[in-house]
């Protein structure tokens, strides 16, 4: 099959549009006339919860709590503070918000290396929570869940990675009472690509063998979010990764449960499909007026994959994934159990698309760049000796205490476990991770009031541009 030889059949005719407007607004004329064409595939209304930090607010609130968990990692007193550290009153305050049980959707070093710190920071903050909880209640307990499923066909290497994290964490916080599991769709399915990946027998003893703990974990590894969660309860979903459908399945069938959820999303919310060459200098720059359909194929190019990457991730093509995105979008419309919350932040400092004439968003962008491994490599920060520090201060902390555990998994850096290196993190290996699922969690952990957040619509339409030849999307719904 040939390579696709420009944006539009890359992403085969069709963009995934978007727009903020005020609560219960009614769409503007340009959009109106949008959703009126045959072109339109599908589209979602859903309320948001925005805020819009500064660049220099995301670095601080990242390299706080960073500084923070090397103290904690070094004092059984500071651990216990460490969730106080996010503006938390008390541990029943915590747990009233986020619940005991909280489900990130990861993609453990698929192309990126930025879970794996948001989930050791999120993972020790509810275990310092429980730990304040276990003085009154002894058997109290917490979990975090890594749902891995949207890539659990094809990706040995980020399963095993997340079984490893897992194992490795639960060694360091089960005494704080918080437990780390993966979810995986079929264990037996799951030893197969792991065992090939590390090309080792599939049995579970080889996985213990190197990191103990991953044989039970990987047999007593629940299925989907819905045995996970309890009903009439609040339940958290992180998704820093791209979404697959059973995962967006199992949020309706919660719901349909009665579990309230809170959904804390790190793509950015809404994105232009447009050209805009305002200043982001300038102090109220307006949306630029647009039609529909693009005049002309430069104009249509500047739509084609303007999403974030999260949005279109998954093992699905790109029309099966954005029919499951979209899934998502009509669920948490149709439910008031559902909250969803976006920290939003840019690779670059950018405008997020309004009604035409309105004064458009700014959104900033994402403050740093870091190499992961033995020794972290500082590549741009806005205080980038503070941002060295901080990283060395974690790593000697967790080399003193956690070893084998959380020093561990620190040190891991952007090659397999055979210590080769992987073409699809070139990138990180050359300008570093931009840290956005830890600087989620650092902005989103923590109490609503503390966030600066703004009720919006958020629009989205998933449409077809017409005048592309012969090729024709196909669009369905999609079946597990």
């Amino acid at each position: 099959m040939q390579s696709p030889t420009s944006k539009g059949e890359k992403f085969l005719y069709a963009q995934l549009r978007s727009m903020l407007d005020d609560p219960d607004s009614m769409p503007d004329d340009a959009w109106a006339q949008l959703l009126a064409r045959d072109n339109n595939i599908s589209n979602a209304e859903v309320t948001m919860h925005v805020a819009l930090p500064s660049s220099a607010a995301a670095e601080d609130s990242l390299l706080h709590a960073i500084e923070k968990l090397a103290e904690a990692l070094s004092s059984s007193d500071a651990f216990a503070h460490f969730y106080r550290e996010f503006g938390w009153a008390s541990p029943y305050e915590y747990f009233s918000a986020l619940g005991e049980s909280q489900v990130m959707v990861v993609d453990i070093d698929h192309n990126d290396s930025d879970d794996r710190l948001a989930i050791i920071l999120l993972a020790c903050q509810a275990a310092s929570a429980n730990s304040a909880r276990l003085i009154d209640t002894p058997d109290s307990r917490c979990y975090v869940y890594l749902d891995a499923r949207t890539y659990e066909t094809k990706s040995g290497l980020t399963m095993w990675r997340t079984l490893q994290l897992a194992a490795r964490l639960n060694q360091a916080l089960a005494s704080h009472g918080a437990s780390v599991q993966p979810i995986f769709s079929d264990s037996n399915s799951i030893l197969q690509l792991i065992s090939a990946y590390l090309k080792v027998p599939a049995d579970t003893a080889e996985l213990d063998a190197k990191v103990s703990g991953t044989s039970d974990l990987l047999q007593d590894s629940p299925k989907n979010m819905q045995g996970c969660l309890m009903s009439g309860v609040p339940a958290t979903v992180w998704l820093l990764g791209g979404l697959c459908l059973k995962q967006a399945a199992d949020i309706e069938h919660c719901i349909a449960k009665g579990i309230r959820f809170t959904l804390f999303e790190q793509a950015q919310p809404a994105w232009q499909s447009i050209q805009v060459t305002a200043s982001w200098q300038a102090p109220e720059p307006l949306q630029p007026s647009w039609t529909f359909p693009p005049l002309g194929l430069e104009d249509a190019e500047h739509g084609y994959g303007a999403e974030p990457s999260n949005v279109r991730s998954s093992e699905g093509t790109y029309p099966e994934t954005i029919a499951t995105y979209m899934r998502l979008q009509q669920i948490a419309a149709s439910s008031a159990s559902f909250t969803y919350v976006c920290p939003a932040l840019s690779r670059s400092n950018a405008f997020l698309p309004v009604p035409p004439g309105m004064p458009m968003l700014k959104v900033s962008g994402r403050p740093l760049n870091v190499i992961p491994g033995k020794e972290y490599e500082v590549k741009k920060a806005i205080d980038a000796p503070r941002t060295q520090r901080a990283f060395s201060g974690l790593l000697k902390a967790a080399c003193s205490t956690n070893e084998s555990t959380i020093y561990a998994e620190l040190c891991i850096d952007s090659t397999d476990d055979a210590g080769g290196k992987r073409p699809e993190l070139a990138a990180v290996d050359k300008y570093g991770t931009f840290m956005a699922d830890a600087i989620l969690v650092c902005l989103a952990a923590r109490p609503r009031a503390h966030m600066k957040l703004k009720k919006m619509t958020r629009r989205l339409a998933f449409v077809r541009i017409p005048g592309s030849g012969e090729c024709t999307l196909q669009c369905k719904k999609g079946t597990e």
